[in-house]
């Protein structure tokens, strides 16, 4: 997938090891992105890593790994993307910019949702202005 609107992070440095895999819940989870449950048998990423010799556990539901996908297109920090994300999409807004429809159209519905809400409200904000 492809970025259309990227958002650039400087992410610093990156962790000694990582282990990335996708993968079909056993249990229900939360997504560190968003908080949602990521159901029983609901595929999802799990990141194990270690950096600076402590070791931590990142899981992303579908919806948040694809605006991770399609937003950042150099890096991101765990449990910041919807934060970056408004900020990005306030920017490209205030800036009489648009994010495009076809950058859209690659998102899951409930994501495409969530930024078409974040866009409006950056909208409704300019025009108040």
């Amino acid at each position: 997938m492809g970025n259309c609107s990227c958002i650039y992070l400087d992410i610093g440095e990156f962790p000694e090891i990582s282990l990335v895999r996708t993968i079909f819940a056993a249990r229900p989870h939360e997504c560190g992105e968003c908080g949602k449950v990521i159901k029983k048998e609901e595929m999802f990423e799990m990141v194990n890593m270690r950096f600076e010799g402590d070791w931590s556990t990142h899981k992303t539901c579908n919806d948040c790994l694809c605006l991770r996908n399609e937003f950042f297109c150099d890096g991101w920090w765990y449990g910041s993307i919807h934060e970056n994300l408004v900020d990005h999409i306030n920017d490209t807004i205030r800036g009489g910019r648009a994010i495009s429809s076809k950058c859209l159209d690659r998102l899951t519905s409930k994501a495409r949702a969530w930024v078409c809400e974040r866009m409006e409200e950056a909208m409704k904000e300019v025009l108040n202005e």
